[in-house]
């Protein structure tokens, strides 16, 4: 009767703490970031943004402003109305859910 002595490798070692710490760190804010839920409320936050900065740029060239029954509506008027009726009662519970 003969005896094999294995050859293979020995396994590899443990990460250390910090290694496997930033791993899972690193695997999970990859998966929240871009769930389609994150990228959704990503746009839906960025929407008044977005709006209020094409309506100063509109009034930045004096183009035709917009207008809501005959008044002229500005680029600030306007963001903060979204902020009021649209951020703090949809946005903020929404994302306090998320």
């Amino acid at each position: 009767m003969s005896t094999r002595v294995s050859t293979s490798t020995p396994p590899p070692a443990a990460p250390s703490l910090l290694t496997a710490s930033f791993r899972i760190f690193d695997l999970s804010l990859g998966e929240m970031l871009w769930s389609r839920r994150s990228v959704f409320l990503a746009l839906v936050v960025g929407g008044p943004v977005l709006i209020a900065l094409i309506c100063q740029t509109v009034e930045f060239f004096n183009l035709p402003a917009l207008r809501v029954n005959g008044v002229r509506v500005s680029g600030a008027v306007m963001f903060g109305g979204m902020i009021w009726a649209f951020y703090l009662r949809v946005i903020v519970p929404l994302l306090g859910g998320f």
